[in-house]
């Protein structure tokens, strides 16, 4: 065991992972909404496929950077308030 305090175990980078897919998955939901977008047109805006989106949305997918920054901008966001807690603090 590595007790170096810089080191994540698997659990908490499980938890980790867990919060940001969380976090995404609600904050593209709800952006999309307040934006009145279908996940087809905003999967158009970001140039991506619309099970993309969905999967993105139901938390089964995880974004490349590049595509959370073009769904970030296709949001009118910038990409870290997709993954911030609240809208603007940091995790």
């Amino acid at each position: 065991m590595n007790n170096n305090k810089n080191y994540l175990s698997i659990y908490e980078r499980a938890a980790i992972k867990r919060t940001i897919t969380s976090r995404l998955c609600k904050r593209v939901t709800m952006q999309r909404h307040f934006l009145n977008l279908s996940q087809q047109r905003l999967a158009k805006i970001a140039r991506v496929s619309q099970s993309t989106i969905a999967q993105i949305e139901s938390g089964k997918k995880l974004p490349s950077l590049e595509t959370l920054i073009d769904i970030a901008y296709a949001l009118k966001l910038k990409p870290e308030n997709l993954i911030q807690s609240g809208w603007g603090i940091e995790i």
